[in-house]
């Protein structure tokens, strides 16, 4: 397994479990496709009425989506 998506997906995970424990989300679920360039990794929480993921490229871009 890649290490930036082990750390990534731990990292993501530490942040915004808070999501899951506070908000009643589901979670986390990471998802990345294993051969892709660059390298897409995220980590969503899902509620019925709400949905959020962090992402990361292997690039160094980050962005948060709700």
């Amino acid at each position: 397994m890649d290490i930036r998506l082990k750390t990534f997906v731990a990292e993501a995970s530490t942040r915004m479990n808070f999501l899951r424990d506070e908000l009643g989300c589901i979670g986390p679920e990471a998802h990345h496709p294993g051969d892709s360039y660059p390298l897409v990794i995220s980590v969503q929480y899902r509620r019925r009425d709400l949905a959020v993921e962090v992402m990361d490229r292997a690039e160094g871009h980050e962005s948060i989506t709700a």
